[in-house]
């Protein structure tokens, strides 16, 4: 696959008029399993990584998937068999990481607030790079490297004070954001105190400035402040070895999305680190969502439809405890019926959680579905389930990887009573 035109119907289409996963008949496949659970398509994470290796491949950049997106340790397993490493924000992450066999050495930690436990949990685990987000956890972790006789390699993340356009809950760039050092603080002065401290080694910069970012030109003004830091600071004694420029690669959720130019953005990284690359020095690329969003689909069962002042209400058996994106950021997801037919009508595609919040679609046309019958949301795989919650006391759902036409389980739901099996009742 060369483009993402067709961004998920290469992999989620009909065969007469019933929708397949590759060669997975999904009405046979739902009938068989308990709904609502997920399906990821494991041949479509591999087609969205070969764009990537492909596109930036005269960079040579480390891969490092960022594994908030879809933290499943099958998925993780996927992107090591890719050789990819990856970004964690949590010594939970660092561990499903390690637990898929990806090598200590390719995790990156990190994340504006890491834990004295998770720091110490990552040196002992001889992690290949904390991605710093303050002064005050250099010292953290320098103390942390003394106690364990721990040298830890570092990257000192930038933040960009400018803000870029994508949605505000998730720009991690502009003065008021949590993430990273302002440029401006990042002095002489500074660099040399942290050169002296015996259990850091300081290899390099970061910089990320968000998600859903598909303007070029939002990540050429990120990298030009990331590059002003490098020179104004040429004269230090810092010797640079990782450039890490994140990730956040915009996804066709529908089809008036644009369609992330990954050449126009290889173009941007040799203008601006050419020299740097040349010289050896290494760049680590953190994709997340753009690796996993249109590989997977939500499955669900219709449980009731309602009419109500000419408004037809379907009422589905998952929810915003499953998927919470919409709710969260309204966003758009394509919904399509298991079994399709000549008939549409317009539907309020609603979850089961009592919320009111809780709905998948708003005056949505699609083929006229009955009780009973499989609904699909589609692009359901990048912050979905690993957002997910027991919110109404709805257990998490099972997961399903499918390559070709063959499925296997990757995660069991769990029972009401495993669920408060873990609490304490207390008269």
């Amino acid at each position: 696959m060369n483009n993402m035109e067709n961004f998920y119907t290469n992999y989620f289409k009909y065969k007469n008029n019933i929708l397949h996963a590759n060669d997975l008949n999904l009405q046979e496949f739902c009938s068989k399993t308990d709904t609502p659970c997920y399906l990821y398509n494991k041949n479509a994470i591999e087609d969205f990584a070969s764009i990537i290796q492909n596109n930036l491949k005269p960079l040579e950049p480390e891969i490092c998937y960022a594994v908030k997106a879809l933290s499943n340790i099958s998925i993780l397993n996927i992107m090591h068999q890719m050789n990819f490493g990856a970004d964690c924000v949590s010594g939970g992450e660092i561990f499903r990481a390690l637990k898929a066999k990806i090598p200590a050495s390719k995790i990156v930690f990190s994340g504006a607030a890491k834990s004295d436990y998770d720091i110490e949990f990552a040196l002992k685990n001889s992690i290949g790079q904390i991605n710093v987000e303050s002064f005050s956890e250099i010292e953290k972790i320098n103390n942390i490297g003394k106690k364990l006789g721990v040298v830890q390699k570092i990257a000192i993340r930038i933040r960009q004070n400018t803000a870029v356009n994508t949605h505000k809950f998730i720009a991690t760039a502009g003065q008021d954001s949590k993430f990273g050092i302002s440029a401006s603080d990042i002095t002489e002065h500074k660099i040399s105190q942290i050169l002296s401290m015996k259990n850091i080694d300081l290899i390099g910069f970061s910089i990320h400035i968000g998600s859903q970012i598909f303007s070029n030109e939002s990540y050429h003004s990120a990298y030009k402040v990331m590059r002003d830091v490098m020179d104004r600071l040429k004269n230090s004694a810092i010797n640079i070895r990782k450039i890490d420029l994140g990730g956040g690669f915009g996804v066709k959720y529908k089809e008036d999305d644009g369609i992330f130019d990954f050449i126009k953005y290889r173009d941007t990284i040799l203008e601006i680190f050419g020299d740097y690359i040349k010289s050896g020095v290494k760049l680590i690329i953190e994709p997340g969502r753009f690796l996993v969003a249109n590989s997977g689909i939500l499955l669900g069962k219709v449980l009731c439809i309602k009419e109500s002042d000419g408004e037809k209400f379907v009422i589905l058996d998952c929810g915003m405890n499953d998927l919470p994106r919409i709710a969260l950021y309204n966003a758009h997801h394509d919904i399509l019926p298991i079994k399709r037919n000549n008939e549409t009508e317009f539907y309020n595609i609603c979850g089961r959680i009592c919320e009111s919040s809780d709905f998948f679609a708003k005056h949505r046309q699609i083929s006229s579905i009955e009780v009973g019958d499989f609904v699909a949301t589609l692009s359901a795989a990048a912050y979905c389930s690993s957002m997910s919650s027991e919110y109404n006391s709805y257990p998490l759902i099972s997961e399903y990887l499918v390559s070709n036409a063959n499925v296997k389980k990757i995660r069991s739901s769990v029972k009401i009573e495993e669920i408060v099996g873990r609490e304490i009742f207390v008269e």
